[in-house]
C-alpha cells in the first residue's frame, strides 16, 4: 500500500466531560484512530471535565482502499485504579481535510447516543514527504488555547467534583487547640506585691541560688522564733 502523506492531529483539549467522582477530579486522556492505527495522549491528572493536552499525534495516510481509511475516530477515556473507562466517542471524515489541508474545530462526543462533551482537534495534512517540524498557526485565539474552563457542566444524576479553592494566607493548624493554664494570683494582705501562692514567711531571702559558680551561696535562713515564746523546758539554763 502506497503512502501518500501524513496527517498531523493535535489533540488540544476537551470540555464538558462527565465526571462521576464527587471528592476529586478524574484523570483523562484522549485517543485517536485511523483504521488499525491508534494513538493516545498522555494522561491529564485531575483534568476533570475540562482536560488540556496540546499533544501532537501523526498518522500516515495511504491510498484509499475503503471508507474506513478516511474516518478519524476520537475518544476520551477515564483512567481508574482498575483500568480505563470510555467517556465518549466521536468521528470526523478527513476526506475534506486531505483536500484543504487544514481542520480546526470541536468534535462532539457521545456514548449510546447521549452527549458526553466535546474534543477540540487541530489537523494538518502534508502530502508526500515528511511534514515540517513547526506547527502552523492555530485558528483558536492564542489566549484560549491552553486555558482550562472553570465552569461545571452538570449532567443529570451525576455528582461533579466541586472542591473549594485553597484559602489564601497562613495554613490552618492541624493540631487541636491548646488552652493555656489559668494562673490565679493571690494578693498578700501585708503589701501591694502579688505572689503565685500565699507567702509562708515575712522573711525574703535575697537570692535562692547562685547565678554563676563564682557567686556566694545563699545565706542560711535565720530562726525567727521568739525566745520568749519557746517552752520553758527548751530554754537554756542561765
Amino acid at each position: 500500500m502506497q503512502e501518500i502523506g501524513t496527517l498531523v492531529v493535535v489533540v488540544l483539549k476537551a470540555r464538558n466531560l462527565p465526571d462521576k467522582h464527587s471528592l476529586y477530579k478524574q484523570d483523562v486522556f484522549g485517543q485517536a484512530a485511523i483504521g488499525a492505527t491508534t494513538k493516545a495522549t498522555k494522561v491529564d491528572v485531575k483534568g476533570g471535565q475540562h482536560p488540556v493536552w496540546d499533544e501532537e499525534l501523526r498518522f500516515p495516510i495511504y491510498q484509499k482502499t475503503k471508507s474506513e481509511d478516511r474516518l478519524l475516530e476520537v475518544s476520551c477515556w477515564r483512567k481508574e485504579a482498575r483500568g480505563t473507562e470510555c467517556i465518549g466517542k466521536g468521528t470526523v471524515d478527513i476526506e475534506e481535510t486531505l483536500r484543504t489541508g487544514e481542520f480546526d474545530d470541536w468534535i462532539k462526543l457521545e456514548e449510546n447516543g447521549t452527549y458526553r462533551g466535546e474534543l477540540y482537534l487541530e489537523m494538518t495534512y502534508f502530502a508526500t514527504g515528511p511534514p515540517p517540524l513547526q506547527r502552523r498557526k492555530t485558528k483558536m485565539p492564542t489566549n484560549e488555547r491552553l486555558i482550562r474552563s472553570s465552569q461545571v457542566y452538570a449532567y443529570p444524576g451525576v455528582h461533579q467534583a466541586q472542591l473549594p479553592p485553597p484559602a489564601r494566607g497562613a495554613r490552618p493548624s492541624m493540631s487541636p487547640p491548646r488552652n493555656s493554664p489559668t494562673v490565679t494570683l493571690a494578693h498578700s494582705t501585708g503589701g501591694a506585691s502579688s505572689h503565685l501562692s500565699p507567702p509562708t514567711s515575712t522573711h525574703v531571702s535575697p537570692r535562692t541560688s547562685p547565678r554563676t559558680k563564682y557567686d556566694a551561696l545563699p545565706p542560711i535562713p535565720q530562726d525567727h522564733l521568739n525566745r520568749s515564746q519557746s517552752p520553758t523546758f527548751l530554754s537554756p539554763e542561765t
